[in-house]
């Protein structure tokens, strides 16, 4: 490299530095006239709002009856939950589409053909797995019958070589 060509790059690089040093520098006094360091939460000129100490009669009053709804909501039959979705692939005559493991063990997942998912549970050690086979032999797994027991619903499922029982613990999402 010549002279001429490490001079300018020597006078880039003190361009560069210099900039940082200045933003640095500005970037500090903005902060000092703001009266320190800000608060991470931009309010955008609104006021936040009392802080959780300061909570107003009637706002208590509000949220406790907003948590009382929910636990009343959460409190209510499982079974009556459940029985609509189970109902319906049985009325519909959906065949059982797939078997997944569901995140909690030992629970799967059963999607229908229509498109609903229930979480169940085996009743006997080894029959999800069972079903897993039965439908990937392509054997047409339908649901016939549904019955309430304690907390739950046991769902029959027949197919042209046999029957299984699952328990329904819960409805679950499609994928």
């Amino acid at each position: 490299m010549d002279a001429i060509g490490s001079a300018q790059a020597i006078s880039a690089v003190v361009t560069v530095l210099a900039g940082v040093v200045i933003a640095a520098m500005g970037l500090s006094a903005l902060r000092s006239r703001a009266g320190g360091r800000r608060d991470r939460r931009d309010t955008g000129g609104h006021d936040p709002g009392p802080a959780d100490d300061e909570l107003e009669g009637r706002d208590t009053v509000e949220i406790s009856d907003v948590f009382e709804r929910i636990l009343d909501e959460s409190d209510t039959d499982p079974i009556g939950r459940l029985r609509p979705a189970a109902e319906s692939v049985i009325h519909r005559r959906a065949p059982l589409r797939w078997v997944r493991p569901a995140p909690r063990f030992p629970l799967g997942r059963l999607g229908f053909a229509d498109g609903t998912v229930l979480m169940a549970r085996a009743r006997r050690q080894a029959d999800l797995g069972h079903l897993v086979m039965v439908v990937a032999t392509r054997h047409t797994v339908l649901p016939v019958d549904c019955r309430a027991e304690d907390d739950h619903l046991v769902l029959d499922l027949h197919w042209d070589r046999g029957r299984l029982q699952v328990d329904i613990v819960a409805p679950d999402q499609a994928d």
